[in-house]
């Protein structure tokens, strides 16, 4: 029998989606991006995506554009917006455990509901601290090709 803790934390699709659609914008600098553009160069499926830049139009993250030349510009300074923002607007919950929703058949005989509130809360003030910006900056192409880049060297030097 197996007894483990298993923490399987995964980035949701639609907030991969949303990522991708702010670094695209803000890569376009200004300009306005329509959806079928974005779609067509990131290859992501047009229906959830366009869900989840209404989302990013309801938050006021991105305003959206009518017309023939619309489409979708940033209205958030990427700096000013927390990996918590993003993520409370994009997704239906944050919480890291069913208890917290109150959807935990074990509630009353649980001897983990504090510590469980805890790491949820120590998760809840990293995203805050975490920019957009500083995701997707940190994370880009670039920085993955330098990495990739010392990893092969390392491998070739057998570091």
């Amino acid at each position: 029998m197996y007894i483990g803790f298993e923490m399987n934390y995964r980035v949701s699709r639609n907030l991969e989606y949303a990522l991708m659609a702010l670094s695209y914008m803000s890569n376009k600098r200004g300009n306005c991006v329509s959806a079928r553009e974005m779609v067509y160069h990131l290859r992501c499926p047009f229906h959830p995506f366009s869900r989840v830049l209404q989302k990013l139009v309801d938050h006021k993250f991105v305003t959206s554009k009518q017309g023939i030349k619309g489409g979708y510009i940033l209205s958030k300074n990427l700096n000013k917006l927390s990996l918590y923002q993003l993520m409370s607007a994009i997704l239906p919950n944050i919480e890291i455990a069913d208890c917290l929703k109150g959807d935990c058949n074990l509630l009353q005989s649980c001897n983990i509901k504090n510590p469980i509130h805890y790491l949820n809360k120590k998760f809840l003030e990293f995203y805050k601290t975490l920019s957009v910006f500083e995701i997707l900056d940190k994370g880009s192409q670039k920085d993955i090709r330098e990495i990739e880049s010392k990893k092969e060297t390392n491998k070739i030097l057998n570091l």
